[in-house]
């Protein structure tokens, strides 16, 4: 009875076994299933024989052994399907365990059965003790599906059943004892029986794996590392019908290194082929590399039909586009010949008939309108060309130094210009440390700041506009961050999101007309020099608009500090006359030098000099300054860089031998070699031109000996802060004005001949020129007088020759412009004609009348000037106001008329 359980059990065993090895159930997570029925298939093999022979004390030590290394073994296969991974210092341990007690066992079985039994049931307890513990853990732990839990559960009663028949076999006598093992072990092969037949051992992974390789539509041929084919799925059989037809008659191995050797060459970039279909095909050859040793070849060939048309049909897309943008491109440049020619004449000859004097009235009013709705024009068709050129990809920025404060400072002026005295206040505001100068395009940075502060303009009608900019290095150069802030009526959700888009409009008003291009170009414009515009706005507190791009510094440039432009900072630049000081002391006994060639430039120091009740003396020379201190005591001397002769520094030098007097170094030069050195030539501070009276005010109550100075109080204090006012500060503005004519005159007639006979001389005057220009708000000149400079320091004569006789043009159009302000400057302040003080306000408003009936600017203009000087009664004033209004909005016929009822 006993043999018969025995040989059942074996041959349910082997069953099992047989029956696992034709299910192609495989997985690699059940890889030591096949080795476990194995183990126990000798274990019932050793018990039959056992049974038979009776040699039980050999036959049971060999089946404890066997048990102990089939433990062994189904812990590694337990923590597999637990999907658990000892680490390799465990897994060294535990084979080391195995071997130790093996070896134990063995030196242990006759000598001493006490420690036979203690080492066996020791190492056969940890395993078991381990696998139950690791299963537990990973139980509660670890997140299995359903089945994954049902299948673990299974091998897990599977394993512990023969390990419980193994302890009830030594307390059950012989014979039944002996069953209880094989019965034990049938039952687990029982369990994986039921596993297999209801298809739960198959790996879910491995499945999907092999469904995926089986039903993909790309063709896979897979191929070993001697290049010998192995497999194909569905899609490659199907691609490749007639080549596997021809081969499948073939008992041998096919090798494919062939048909691969141009795959080979270059298997990253693949083969394409055609095939019978006519269908393009993509072949590429990946290798499979194991443990550093490649393995073999996964051939892939992917259908690209569907891109290769697209492509073809992107190509002739693209051809037709630039096609497109050809006869775009030439018929743009085509209408940019077509109106900037006809623009540039009309501007042209506009600024020409208002240059002219005998031009007046009406004309000039109607001549002044062509102007600026030709410049209006002219902007609107730079920006469609603009933006042509950047829908063509075809604008390329330039790279040229160019000065950001400059820009800012032309910026300010346009915003107040076209403000039209609305109360708006305008600042733009550089808050950082920043280059002098950056090399970049400064047309495209100038459009850019043009463009966001002209619609700022354009929507604000009351509040502030505020420009602020911030620059830090970056691993791209310069990041300069630009912010343009408006308290305008803001826009809604839906502008801001397409208020980049070309042709869309900041606003939604239809009187305020626009291209819609501006602020598109805009982030074009920032794009393309490596940053991005952005917009911000809640629809009620205006709008902030906000870009960012990089631009390098220039070779020579220096860091210049913070800086501000606003409305008053300007005035303070281009009109010396509204420039208010307090000073600190006054100097009432001290005596300072003004050394200048150019008495416009001895006016300026002199008036510049009044508040701190200073002494004067001038010298229109080096030669002359020398002089002067020797017969003289001076606690300051101001002098002057560039005079015939002998420069502002050679004197310096040669003073400084005969007493260390203070001196400051005053120059319309930018360049940053005075800048650095100009301490080594002797003097304590250094003034640009035109002069800023912070900076002045601070270096002379430095340079100021302590001992001269007195505290401003009582009357002087209020005295100089009046005389730094604006009716002292006018008056003296006003004589500057006069001292440049007087200088101004006569080099109309000798600056050509400086030019052809005494270049140092020439180059001297042009650099006073510079100077004095800028003092009296003449930038242009100014500029024109730099460029002579420049190219006299170069030796260039004949650039000077060729434009000599136009900056002898705009000399004298500057010195016209300058005596216009000072009439104008003598009725403001009062100073009228005799024959004017004569007039009664009836009379002027009779003169009035007569101006507005005969379209006479002039006239209307001059009577205008006298009203203001006039003491009026409220009535007179209203009226002046109201005809004030009408003039400046072009209304003769509303001005006549309120004039009619008056006179």
């Amino acid at each position: 009875m006993i043999l018969t359980i025995l040989v059942a059990a074996l041959l349910f065993t082997l069953f099992v076994l047989q029956r696992y090895i034709a299910c192609k159930e495989h997985s690699r997570t059940h890889r030591l299933l096949p080795l476990m029925l194995g183990i126990i298939c000798i274990t019932d093999f050793y018990q039959i024989v056992e049974y038979l022979t009776g040699e039980y004390v050999v036959f049971s030590f060999l089946e404890e052994l066997l048990m102990l290394q089939t433990h062994y073994f189904l812990m590694q296969y337990i923590m597999d399907v637990l999907k658990i991974r000892f680490r390799k210092e465990i897994r060294i341990f535990l084979f080391i365990g195995l071997v130790a007690a093996d070896i134990s066992m063995i030196l242990a079985y006759r000598e001493n059965a006490n420690a036979y039994n203690m080492i066996f049931w020791l190492a056969l307890g940890s395993y078991v003790i381990t696998m139950i513990y690791y299963t537990v853990k990973a139980y509660f732990v670890r997140s299995y599906s359903i089945k994954e839990r049902f299948v673990n559960i299974a091998l897990f009663l599977a394993i512990i059943i023969p390990s419980m028949g193994l302890v009830a076999q030594d307390i059950i006598n012989r014979p039944w004892g002996e069953a209880i093992v094989p019965v034990t072990l049938c039952c687990s092969c029982g369990i994986v029986l039921y596993l297999m037949e209801t298809h739960q051992l198959a790996d879910t992974t491995t499945l999907l794996i092999e469904n995926l390789y089986d039903t993909s539509e790309i063709a896979v041929v897979l191929i070993d590392q001697d290049y010998y084919y192995l497999d194909a799925n569905e899609a490659a059989h199907r691609l490749f019908a007639k080549e596997f037809a021809m081969l499948s008659g073939k008992k041998k191995r096919i090798s494919c290194k062939e048909q691969l050797k141009n795959l080979l060459k270059n298997p990253k970039e693949g083969v394409e082929f055609v095939s019978r279909g006519g269908a393009y095909y993509q072949c590429i050859l990946q290798p499979v590399t194991f443990h550093n040793r490649k393995k073999g070849y996964i051939l892939s060939a992917v259908d690209i039909t569907k891109q290769k048309q697209e492509t073809a049909l992107m190509a002739q897309l693209k051809e037709m586009a630039e096609e497109q943008a050809v006869s775009k491109s030439r018929f743009m440049a085509c209408m940019s010949h077509d109106l900037r020619s006809p623009l540039h004449a009309i501007i042209g000859i506009s600024d020409i008939m208002l240059g002219k004097r005998e031009v007046e009235g009406r004309s000039r009013s109607l001549i002044r309108y062509v102007k600026n709705a030709g410049n209006t024009l002219l902007e609107l068709v730079n920006s469609i060309l603009l933006f042509s050129k950047i829908e063509a990809g075809k604008l390329e920025l330039n790279s040229a130094p160019y000065d950001l404060e400059k820009i800012l400072e032309d910026m300010t002026n346009m915003c107040i210009v076209n403000l039209q005295n609305r109360p708006v206040k305008v600042s733009m505001v550089i808050k950082t440390k920043h280059p002098s100068q950056f090399l970049g395009d400064e047309i495209r940075v100038r459009e850019m700041l043009q463009n966001l502060l002209a619609n700022a303009v354009k929507y604000t009608e009351q509040g502030e506009i505020r420009c602020e900019l911030t620059c830090r290095e970056s691993s791209k150069g310069y990041e300069i961050n630009c912010m343009v802030a408006d308290t305008g009526r803001g826009l809604s959700s839906y502008q801001l999101a397409h208020v980049f888009d070309e042709y869309s409009s900041y606003g939604e008003e239809k009187d305020k007309e626009s291209t819609g291009l501006g602020l598109f170009i805009v982030k074009q414009l920032a794009e393309m020099m490596g940053g991005s515009a952005i917009a911000e706005s809640d629809g009620v507190h205006g709008s902030i608009f906000r870009f960012t791009i990089y631009q390098e510094a220039a070779p020579a440039a220096s860091m210049r500090p913070a800086a501000t432009f606003n409305e008053e900072i300007l005035l303070k630049r281009h009109n010396y006359g509204t420039e208010r000081v307090r000073p600190n002391w006054i100097y009432p006994d001290a005596r300072v030098l003004i050394v200048d060639d150019m008495k416009v430039n001895q006016e300026i120091l002199k008036e510049r000099l009044h508040p701190w009740k200073v002494m004067t003396d001038t010298a229109g020379s080096g030669h002359k300054a020398i002089e002067a201190v020797q017969k003289q005591s001076y606690q300051l001397i101001l002098m002057d860089h560039m005079m015939p002769d002998m420069s502002g520094i050679e004197a310096t030098e040669q003073i400084q031998k005969i007493t260390r007097v203070p001196a400051i170094l005053i120059t319309a030069d930018d360049s940053d070699e005075l800048d650095d050195h100009y301490q080594e030539y002797g003097f304590q501070a250094l003034l640009h031109k035109p002069i800023d009276m912070t900076l002045f005010q601070n270096a002379l109550e430095i340079l100021m000996p302590d001992t001269f100075r007195k505290s401003p109080e009582g009357r002087d204090a209020v005295q100089s802060l009046e005389e730094s006012g604006y009716e002292g500060n006018q008056r003296g503005y006003r004589r500057t004005l006069e001292a440049f004519v007087s200088e101004a005159e006569p080099l109309i007639g000798e600056i050509m001949g400086y030019a052809m006979d005494n270049h140092e001389l020439f180059r001297t005057k042009v650099h006073g020129i510079k100077g004095a220009s800028l003092q009296v708000g003449q930038s242009a000149l100014g500029e024109s007088a730099e460029i002579m400079e420049m190219a006299a320091k170069t030796d260039n004569y004949a650039y000077i020759d060729r434009h000599i006789e136009s900056f002898v043009e705009e000399l004298e159009n500057a010195l016209g412009e300058v005596r216009t302000e000072l009439s104008k400057m003598k009725i403001q302040t009062g100073m009228v004609t005799p024959s004017q003080e004569k007039y009664s306000s009836q009379k002027v408003f009779h003169n009035l009348r007569e101006g507005f009936d005969k379209y006479d600017m002039g006239l209307i203009e001059d009577n205008l000037r006298i009203l203001q000087s006039m003491e009026l009664s409220q009535t007179e004033r209203k009226l002046a106001d109201k005809v004030q209004e009408a003039y400046s909005e072009l209304e003769y016929e509303t001005g006549a008329a309120l004039l009619a009822h008056f006179v």
